[in-house]
């Protein structure tokens, strides 16, 4: 990313942030060791005054101004590490006060040091909800400890004409090839020759779950959520809104934008985080995404991707019947990022993920405050297909339902990289279905069928 001036400082592992100052982090003692060979002063302490730093990728000697901060710092990986023991949470308490403290010392970068705060206080909050992190993705500390349990049984060696050693852990039968068997563990997917693998596992035959009885499927309440197919989604009542934006209530409109009244006749589960990588890969047997981490939202799909992602989880985790997964319409997007309608547009703040706070990447997808019907990252993080045709008029569009005319589809809720005044719930954006981008996922919906 650009620090300042324009300078590029580029740090392997590790990042870099620049909004007041300059902020270099580390996530291991050797990536310390790393920046720290970057940087004229060899023997800096935490937050200290600097005159000049190195730039890393070029190794220009780059003046910094008086009163600006440049912090190496040993720094808790919370996008695809691993935090679990009691030292590392105290790790992140100690940094969280840390940062917090640093902000009263420096006014000239307390935003941005409050910001990290926020973010390690996030953390704190999972945890204190019974939740660790786990290779970048944050779970259940008692569905983990059962997992873990459970992926020993499920785990076998063998050696290949070399005598070396594979060994695949958690496995799942995906499917029987003649006298091979294509696998899913956790370092990916391989095909096996049936003959190597232990009968234990072998007899356990891939099966698809019983879909949901229909009397389960309508929610008692708005933001009731219940997991269907290994996603949290929310529920969504019937509900009438003004969708679109006047002039006066947000100054940042544009001309796509003009308000009229919408009616949700039927109520609708909405994922309450945008699809994880985690979600992604076992449906589509790949993972296309240029930030990874198995708790981040995918990204560089298309429309015509995510609709295959419906479409197969139609196959392998039905919901009950009549009912099915879809892209959101943009008036079901829009009506459940206004909660219903409630208190018109919503603007994003510093808590959402845009190119003022995100660093120039994706973030965890329960890295954000959800709205009151517990939906996180409606605005910023990644922009989210709809199933609608572009139009200008909202809902006026049409074109081919599969893409295949190439007509341009809504894209919703503005990006990592977005303008923070992009970030809105009115904002109306397009791509063309076979666009693939880090700046776009999408948000699964379970709607009744037509």
């Amino acid at each position: 990313m650009a620090g300042l001036f324009g300078v590029a400082f580029i740090l392997i592992p590790g990042f870099v942030r620049a909004d007041d100052g300059i902020l270099i982090y580390a996530d291991s003692p050797d990536a310390l060791d790393h920046v720290a060979k970057g940087v004229e002063f060899r023997n800096l302490k935490r937050f200290e005054f600097v005159t000049h730093v190195t730039d890393v990728k070029t190794g220009q000697i780059v003046h910094i101004p008086n009163n600006t901060i440049v912090m190496i710092r040993e720094y808790p990986n919370v996008v695809g590490g691993t935090i679990r023991s009691a030292e590392e949470i105290q790790k992140v308490k100690l940094l969280a006060a840390e940062f917090r403290e640093m902000a009263r010392r420096f006014p000239g970068a307390s935003q941005l040091l409050v910001a990290e705060s926020d973010r390690l206080g996030g953390v704190l909050q999972m945890i204190d909800q019974g939740m660790v992190l786990i290779g970048g993705q944050w779970r259940m500390l008692a569905e983990q400890e059962a997992k873990e349990a459970e992926e020993s049984k499920m785990s076998f060696s063998i050696q290949d004409e070399s005598g070396e050693t594979f060994t695949y852990r958690n496995v799942k039968i995906l499917e029987m090839r003649g006298d091979n068997v294509r696998i899913s563990h956790n370092d990916g997917y391989s095909n096996v020759p049936k003959a190597k693998i232990p009968s234990s596992i072998l007899g356990v035959a891939p099966t698809a779950p019983p879909a949901e009885p229909p009397a389960a499927m309508e929610g008692a309440r708005p933001g009731e959520t219940r997991r269907f197919g290994g996603v949290d989604m929310v529920w969504c009542p019937p509900g009438e809104f003004a969708m679109g934006s006047e002039v006066l209530e947000d100054s940042g409109r544009f001309d796509d934008e003009e308000p009229y009244t919408a009616s949700i006749r039927q109520g609708f589960w909405l994922a309450k985080t945008e699809t994880t990588q985690d979600q992604w890969s076992p449906v589509m047997d790949e993972n296309p995404s240029r930030f990874e981490g198995g708790f981040r939202p995918v990204e560089r799909v298309s429309w015509n991707e995510a609709v295959e992602w419906t479409e197969r989880m139609n196959k392998s985790h039905p919901p009950g019947a009549g009912w099915t997964w879809s892209l959101p319409t943009e008036v079901q997007w829009e009506y459940a990022a206004k909660v219903g309608g409630q208190g018109g547009p919503v603007r994003s703040d510093s808590k959402d993920w845009h190119e003022e706070t995100s660093s120039g990447q994706s973030r965890l997808v329960l890295g954000g405050l959800p709205n009151p019907w517990s939906l996180v990252d409606m605005l910023g993080n990644v922009a989210e297909w709809s199933a609608d045709v572009y139009h200008k008029s909202p809902g006026a569009g049409t074109g081919s339902p599969d893409g295949a005319d190439g007509t341009p589809r809504v894209v919703r809720g503005g990006a990592w990289s977005s303008r923070r005044a992009d970030c809105r719930s009115t904002y109306r954006d397009w791509a063309r279905p076979t666009v693939k981008s880090a700046e776009i996922g999408f948000r699964a919906a379970i709607v009744p069928r037509e």
